[in-house]
């Protein structure tokens, strides 16, 4: 994935919550811009932070 999109993949991977699976689809989302792709980033942080289980 990295070699593919680069910047935005090594971006959406560095991020905590996502994982291989998530990354590659907020990457392969095709944004119109570079904010849009920030917002799609922080709605799946989000969508983990509110789904990850607390605890062991």
């Amino acid at each position: 994935m990295v070699l593919s999109y680069r910047k935005t993949a090594a971006i959406a991977l560095a991020i905590r919550g996502l994982g291989p699976e998530t990354a590659a689809r907020v990457v392969g989302k095709r944004q119109k811009d570079e904010l849009e792709f920030y917002r799609d980033i922080l709605k799946a942080e989000r969508e983990y932070a509110r789904t990850k289980r607390f605890g062991g």
